[in-house]
């Protein structure tokens, strides 16, 4: 295993830990609504960084994560997905000033950001199925 998972799993479980703790010896404080939050945070946090570390130890082994394909292909996924959002708010910026659809800011923002993500994983789907990027 890499040294970098290894330091991933270490301190993720070492927030989880702390998180832990912290539930355990503010239970019989104030119940603050702060201290619910602090610790589900840190809870949370420690279990993403010990997922990441497994996971990644999963996919990649010892083999290096990145080369140039993958750099150029992750470049080209950026900016296709850029791009499309970019012409997704003009369109959303068209449509509410012809008064054909009105949303609400939580609406235009998360059609943004799903519209954003799909189009990343989808270009990312295809071009690392295609043979030469």
């Amino acid at each position: 295993m890499k040294k970098e998972y290894k330091y991933y799993i270490g301190i993720g479980a070492a927030i989880l830990l702390v998180g832990i703790a912290l539930q355990i010896f503010w239970s019989g404080m104030d119940t603050n609504i702060w201290y619910t939050r602090i610790t589900s945070a840190l809870r949370t946090v420690g279990i993403v960084l010990i997922l990441l570390g497994v996971v990644r130890h999963m996919i990649y082994k010892e083999e290096p994560e990145e080369d140039e394909r993958i750099k150029k292909i992750n470049a080209l996924t950026v900016s296709y997905s850029w791009t499309v959002t970019m012409v997704l708010v003009g369109v959303l910026l068209l449509l509410d000033k012809w008064d054909i659809l009105k949303m609400t800011v939580m609406q235009a923002l998360g059609l943004t950001m799903f519209v954003m993500i799909v189009v990343a994983v989808a270009s990312e789907w295809y071009l690392k199925r295609k043979g030469d990027v």
